[in-house]
């Protein structure tokens, strides 16, 4: 059974690692330091060294640098897990013999095909040996690799491998991003296109988005107009444009039974009377998962107080949901 050496000092790591291999069918041992996984690899044989870079007294380049002068473990394989993220990683993998590279964080999977495939580059050479020094400059510095050549080949390969899994990463996010955006122009559009004023809240009830119906309904009752919706708190905002203020702790207790998940949802109608009109209203607060709240708050109709008790009947059956 291949027989796989990590190196991490980092026991949450080590362990999924382990987990990830043994799950794999490898054979696995475990070192915290460099040093350690040195003394591992003289005392017994050990096909593959899997390696973190950052580790505390003997990092992985030196492990890796140790490991190929001596003539007993120089044809190991080591892989370097790393960020990647500095050139200067490259040349320091090549000066130090690493084979490949793997940066993170990396899939499972993918982790397992590229130590397989290493194993197979290595079956398929055996104990050939060419030595070639070249003179590689980078960052205004001339560095001399000597190395054996299809460890460069490996090493150069796995890292343009990893740079272009970097760049298939990154445009994956901005895919991302775009597409959000444009989920979020869509949800935008399709909450101004209905006509009943709407509010999406989070769950401490500021309004995370509204749409232009709700907007024009604060604005007509005195939020003004450059002022932002976004962000305040919809209880107040509501207190402040309708100004029921007698039916207050009702909004209010249901805002909180439904915030608290006690209820899933929440719906009131009721009445205001001003001068001599009286609107009608009807609140309806219904929760997503994990997602806040998802208001239909003020749906609206203005009658004389002589007909307020007809009006409402007829407001009732059109708002009931």
């Amino acid at each position: 059974m291949t027989q796989i050496l990590v190196v991490e000092d980092s026991p949450t790591q080590a362990i999924e690692l382990q987990y990830l291999l043994e799950s794999a069918g490898f054979q696995v041992d475990v070192a915290r330091d460099g040093r350690a996984a040195l003394d591992r690899c003289h005392a017994s044989s050990v096909d593959v060294v899997l390696s973190d870079v950052v580790m505390p007294g003997m990092d992985g380049y030196e492990l890796c640098k140790q490991l190929k002068r001596d003539p007993k473990t120089a044809f190991v394989p080591v892989m370097l897990l790393t960020s990647l993220s500095d050139p200067m990683d490259i040349i320091r993998g090549l000066e130090c013999g690493a084979d490949n590279f793997l940066t993170k964080p990396y899939d499972g999977a993918y982790l397992i095909g590229r130590v397989r495939r290493l194993l197979e580059n290595r079956a398929m050479r055996g104990d050939r040996k060419v030595s070639l020094g070249v003179d590689v400059l980078l960052m205004g510095k001339q560095f001399t690799i000597n190395s054996e050549r299809e460890q460069m080949l490996d090493l150069l390969l796995s890292t343009f491998e990893e740079v272009l899994r970097s760049r298939a990463r990154e445009y994956e996010a901005k895919l991302s991003e775009q597409t959000l955006r444009e989920s979020h122009r869509f949800l935008q559009s399709a909450l101004d296109a209905l006509s009943r004023q709407i509010a999406i809240v989070d769950a401490k009830g500021d309004i995370q988005a509204i749409n232009a119906a709700f907007r024009e309904f604060a604005v007509q009752n005195g939020w003004p107009s450059g002022a932002r919706l976004e962000g305040a708190n919809y209880f107040e905002t509501w207190l402040s444009t309708i100004g029921a203020r007698e039916h207050a702790s009702k909004v209010q207790a249901g805002l909180a039974s439904v915030q608290s998940g006690i209820q899933s949802s929440f719906s009131l109608e009721y009445s205001v009377s001003h001068r001599s009109t009286t609107r009608h209203f009807a609140l309806s607060i219904a929760r997503f998962a994990d997602r806040g709240l998802f208001l239909l708050p003020w749906n609206t109709r203005t009658s004389p107080h002589a007909n307020s008790s007809s009006d409402s009947s007829t407001t009732r059956r059109r708002w009931t949901r």
